[in-house]
């Protein structure tokens, strides 16, 4: 009887034991079970934004150089070129002078001044001549080993060369048109040639320091950083019957030859309806970029002008934008909300004992919850802190408060979670 007894506390026993270890391992892998459904994220580096895409105006202070008269022009600079004051822009050969009659000049010029600086009968330019005389001799004889070698290729290059070299020398010797003309001769020939200059050439000097351009579209005195102020939507229109115009070589009297951009600072405007101007504040810095790019620029919001259902929206800005030297016209994107950082959905956000935060998943694969502190967001998406963030106590002291980072793995779906549950 006692050893009947016996066998059944032992098989109670075993049985106990197997029940507990089954229960064990229940609760170890039921929340996996419970939880395969669930879905994860990784967080990661983005942006969000809120913008609008409208057409601009561009205002710039500016001041234009124009011709005199019919004729020719010659630039010297180029478009964005950076000038200072009196700085030579362009010369205008109006109709009766070319470029041959200032080479002329430049030629007496330096025929005066070799004859009045000779010390003896071609003494200080014997060395020059002989110099010369020696490039002539080397370029002759590599002619004419490599025609001897049936090479003709460079033939065309040392036959300019040449031409060149004779040039100087005809100019020290007087070898040319002016060659055998005493100094008065010469001089006579200059004041004659300066004379004729004086009433046919426009010499074009910078009014101011700027930026170069060359187009122009009838709207620089019309369209400034100060008229636009009280400018309505109506005058819009206006300027859209204003096409640009591109620098044309036919001067006439009146003709803008070339434009200087003086300041720095521009400005863009256009209008919006009634609902996004109540958005905008007035002195705030906001972001714009050409529509179709990447690249933003800050504009500070200078004045709003309020219609009866709509308004205009006039914008500083100080960055150079590709295109806005000699655009009247920009597609742009304006950006009223920006933020960039660690970004999480929203739909990952829950509130635990009043703090926001998200469940982001342990090494073990335990879900535990981590406080976060929003820097932005929209109906989708939040960008958060990194790392940690800084919050004042009950003490008045400011604690650093530890929080996701940027690869944790968090659950997608806030509020499907325990706090502590097991999901891998």
């Amino acid at each position: 009887m006692l050893k009947k007894k016996r066998k059944t506390n032992r098989y109670l026993l075993k049985l106990i034991i197997a029940a507990v270890i089954f229960l064990y391992f229940l609760s170890r892998f039921y929340p996996i079970i419970g939880s395969s459904s669930q879905q994860t994220v990784i967080v990661e580096y983005g942006k969000i934004e809120e913008a609008v895409s409208v057409k601009g105006y561009i205002a710039r202070e500016e001041k234009i150089h124009t011709s005199l008269g019919e004729g020719e022009i010659r630039y010297f600079v180029t478009e964005g070129e950076k000038v200072a004051m009196g700085q030579k822009l362009a010369e205008v050969y109006l109709q009766g002078l070319d470029e041959k009659t200032i080479e002329e000049l430049d030629i007496i010029n330096l025929r005066i001044e070799n004859i009045k600086n000779k010390q003896g009968e071609g003494s200080i330019f014997n060395k020059d001549i002989e110099n010369i005389d020696n490039e002539i001799s080397k370029i002759v004889k590599q002619l004419q080993k490599e025609i001897n070698d049936g090479e003709y290729s460079n033939v065309s290059k040392y036959e300019s060369n040449l031409a060149e070299l004779a040039e100087k020398k005809s100019i020290i010797t007087g070898e040319e048109s002016f060659s055998g003309k005493n100094l008065n001769q010469l001089l006579e020939e200059r004041r004659l040639l300066e004379e004729k200059i004086k009433t046919n050439l426009q010499i074009i000097n910078s009014c101011a320091a700027g930026l170069v351009a060359f187009e122009s579209d009838g709207l620089e005195d019309i369209i400034t950083l100060s008229s636009i102020e009280s400018i309505t939507t109506s005058d819009l229109d206006i300027f859209k019957d204003f096409e640009e115009n591109t620098n044309s070589k036919e001067i006439t009297m009146g003709t803008p030859v070339i434009r200087i951009v003086t300041n720095h600072q521009w400005s863009i405007f256009f209008p919006i309806d009634k609902k996004q101007l109540q958005t905008l504040k007035e002195g705030q810095a906001y972001r714009i970029r050409k529509s179709g790019e990447e690249r933003l620029y800050k504009a500070v919001l200078r004045k709003i002008i309020e219609e009866d259902d709509s308004g205009i929206a006039i914008f500083n800005l100080s960055e150079a934008i590709e295109g806005y030297l000699n655009n009247r016209v920009m597609d742009i994107d304006l950006v009223s909300k920006y933020y960039e950082g660690v970004i999480i959905p929203n739909s990952a956000i829950i509130e635990n004992d009043g703090k926001r935060g998200v469940y982001r998943i342990d090494v073990n694969g335990f879900l535990r919850f981590v406080p976060i502190k929003a820097i932005g967001q929209n109906q989708e998406f939040t960008v958060v802190h990194n790392g940690y963030f800084e919050e004042v106590n009950e003490e008045s002291k400011t604690i650093r408060i530890n929080t996701i980072n940027m690869y944790d793995e968090i659950l997608l779906n806030g509020s499907k979670g325990i706090n502590g549950q097991r999901i891998k």
